[in-house]
């Protein structure tokens, strides 16, 4: 006979394969099923999930650097917001915004592979060649911009 702890487990990676195969309808009532700490649970793996996806390339942007997040996130947000009024996004973001305030810090404080020197910028107004210097908070900004696409995008589902 298992235990609850592995019927819990094996529950929540069937859920994550639904999630993975965007059926929606199972998703839905699978996190109805589960308790309210296996629910927070799910939500926070689908969230540590699809940051994994954005910093290993798998999820992508549009043009106006807006996170492309495959549909069923969309479910799994709606529901969190539903049942748990958007605290479990809230305390993910928070986390995120104190991880890229590290970061900042950091390459602030020891800019080592900051050089300056030109970059382009697509503006040929601003010299002959397109070219413009680059400041360190520039730098900084082009460095950690990926995670503030990333957040400013959860902020969406707020």
């Amino acid at each position: 006979m298992k235990n609850e702890n592995a019927d819990s487990k094996d529950a929540l990676q069937e859920l994550f394969e639904k999630y993975k195969n965007n059926d929606s309808d199972e998703l839905k009532a699978g996190l109805m099923n589960l308790s309210k700490e296996e629910q927070k649970e799910f939500i926070k793996h689908i969230l540590n999930y699809e940051n994994d996806n954005w910093d290993n390339g798998t999820l992508k942007s549009d043009e106006k650097f807006n996170v492309i997040f495959p549909p069923n996130f969309k479910v799994v947000m709606e529901f969190q917001k539903a049942h748990f009024n958007g605290a479990i996004l809230s305390d993910f973001i928070e986390a995120l915004e104190e991880w890229l305030e590290h970061e900042e810090m950091e390459l602030y404080d020891d800019p080592a592979d900051f050089e300056g020197g030109d970059y382009f910028d697509g503006d040929p107004d601003d010299d002959e060649d397109g070219l413009a210097e680059m400041t360190l908070d520039d730098w900084v900004a082009d460095q950690t911009g990926y995670l503030r696409d990333f957040i400013d995008s959860l902020k969406d589902f707020k």
